[in-house]
């Protein structure tokens, strides 16, 4: 307290000394004061010292400074440095680890000349040194004391400045970016934090829900009764295998249906198109303890066809069976099953003449299958084998036959890439593409679309093209009804007969009927290109929308 009294009144006289002072120490049990304005020249010397090389380019600011910083120190009792044996002891090093509270950066500029303070500054300094160019013997130790920062001795806690104890590293360098250089490879996935997929199966949530919460204070395990069964299984779930259908395997009609087919002529099926016959269906198999229902009984296959909701049973089929057994005459043969795909084969290189140079007809071909290795499957034959001569003057055939298969085609499998001797020759048996072969509408009678896809405006007639059906031709027909009031009079043909008259086909406009085997449309009902053809060449000069 003391010095800094007396500190204050020497300031007062007119002695060049700052107004404020901090308190450095004690000095043979006096206050020792040092000035703020040292810890100005501290930080500024101490940053400069952490530039190789530097300058120091002050010019007034740095004789203003220097000044300040001489005269803090004469005006300091510090006679441990006068004596040259104490001087090994201060530094201008250890000044430098000082606490200060500067907050003012003097400017630092980098160049490898050190310039001295010029001589021209008056004030204190020229009183106690008697050549401004040339700095003290204590000045001059203590800049050499600077270079020696490598080792700084210990500093107290309290007595560290927090960015003056410790060197800056310099800023890292910036890698330059050449133009149009390829990005480097991504980074590597981190396989301990990669989220997991989320599931996507009733398993797989099953698996992850949440626990059940703890029954209520009032409700525990003696007042619960049996935990009901889970409402999706909490397991690895079952999938069946993906069956693709073969190529040489049609889709087929749907299952949903029972057909029944008769061997030879069937019998009369008019009973079995009544309410009371389905009735008497569902009876069977309510009697039986079966859930399916049969809706309609109609006419498809050359048989009949039981339409249910659902695809039918074995035992559903035992009891269907037994339905038509008791409703036809006894001994009529007839199958009960459900439909089935087809599959399509061909057989190469079959002989087209046999031993005594005839033709061969399907009725021979069939029975020579039938007598064959393979006659497991050909035994599934739902059509008659049909020859394909490969061309007019060829001595060979392909005969292709359709087979009742299953989705997998397992039938045709056995006799596929295995030969058969037909006419004594090997020949082979291969699978063949499935043609649908080009529509032929019910409804207009013309090519190229199915029934549900007709855009006529009117029905007709396949026997005289009339604006009626088929089987309303004997009623509304000219050619059947008769005409009383000709000369001579035409009488009506009887109803136990057909028609005796020539038909009209709308296709090829010659004497038969649309539906009939004999028009050059069917000759070709697997070859589309030609039956459009056909259309616009018999079309030519016609109307758009005419027959």
């Amino acid at each position: 307290m003391g010095s800094a009294h007396s500190s204050a009144n020497e300031s007062d006289s007119g002695t060049a000394h700052p107004q404020e002072m901090e308190v450095e120490g004690t000095q043979g049990g006096e206050e020792v004061s040092r000035d703020p304005s040292v810890d100005l020249l501290l930080d500024w010397v101490l940053q400069a010292a952490h530039h190789n090389p530097l300058s120091i380019d002050g010019g007034d600011a740095f004789v203003a400074q220097m000044t300040s910083f001489v005269n803090a120190v004469m005006a300091t009792d510090f006679s441990r440095i006068r004596g040259p044996g104490e001087l090994d002891n201060f530094s201008l090093a250890s000044l430098l680890e000082a606490k200060t509270s500067s907050k003012d950066k003097p400017t630092i500029h980098p160049a490898p000349v050190l310039r001295p303070p010029p001589p021209a500054a008056h004030g204190p300094l020229d009183e106690g040194v008697s050549d401004v160019g040339a700095l003290p013997n204590v000045l001059m130790q203590a800049l050499d004391d600077l270079g020696r920062l490598a080792s700084p001795p210990h500093i107290p806690a309290s007595k560290k400045r927090k960015g003056v104890d410790r060197l800056v590293p310099p800023p890292p360098q910036k890698k330059s970016k050449v133009a149009y250089s390829c990005p480097g490879p991504p980074l590597p996935i981190n396989r301990a934090t990669k989220p997991k997929p989320r599931p996507t199966t009733w398993a797989g949530i099953a698996k992850q829900a949440a626990p059940m919460p703890p029954p209520p204070p009032g409700l525990g395990p003696q007042h619960r009764g049996p935990s009901p069964p889970p409402a999706f299984p909490t397991g690895p779930m079952k999938t069946s295998p993906h069956w693709s259908v073969p190529s040489f395997t049609s889709e087929g009609p749907t299952r949903k249906q029972v057909l029944v087919s008769f061997g030879g002529t069937p019998p009369d099926l008019t009973k079995f198109f009544t309410e009371s016959a389905i009735r008497a269906a569902n009876g069977y198999l309510r009697d039986g303890q079966s859930m399916l229902k049969v809706t309609s009984i109609v006419r498809a296959y050359d048989g009949l066809s039981l339409v249910t909701p659902a695809v039918a049973s074995p035992s559903d089929l035992d009891v269907l069976r037994n339905f038509i057994r008791k409703s036809l005459p006894t001994g009529t043969p007839f199958e009960v099953a459900l439909p089935s795909l087809t599959s399509f084969i061909k057989i190469l290189d079959v002989p087209y003449f046999d031993l005594k140079g005839l033709k061969i007809t399907q009725e021979a071909l069939e029975k020579a299958l039938h007598t064959s290795v393979h006659a497991e499957v050909f035994a599934y034959l739902s059509t008659k084998p049909r020859i394909d001569r490969n061309s007019a003057h060829s001595t060979s055939c392909t005969v292709y036959c359709n087979i009742w298969d299953s989705q997998q085609g397992t039938r045709p499998k056995k006799a596929l890439g295995q030969p058969i001797f037909l006419a004594r020759r090997s020949c082979a048996i291969r699978p063949a593409a499935r043609h649908t072969g080009v529509p032929l509408c019910q409804r207009c009678w013309k090519w190229g679309h199915p029934t549900v896809a007709c855009k006529a405006k009117q029905l007709s007639c396949p026997i005289c093209s009339g604006l009626h059906e088929q089987k309303e031709h004997r009623q509304h027909a000219g050619c059947c009804k008769g005409n009383a009031k000709a000369k001579p009079p035409v009488p009506p043909t009887p109803r136990d007969q057909p028609c005796p008259h020539k038909g009209h086909c709308v296709n090829c406009h010659k004497d038969h009927t649309a539906n009939s085997a004999s028009c050059k449309f069917w000759a070709h009902c697997y070859d589309c290109e030609w039956i459009m053809a056909e259309y616009r060449q018999t079309n030519v000069g016609k109307p758009a929308g005419s027959k």
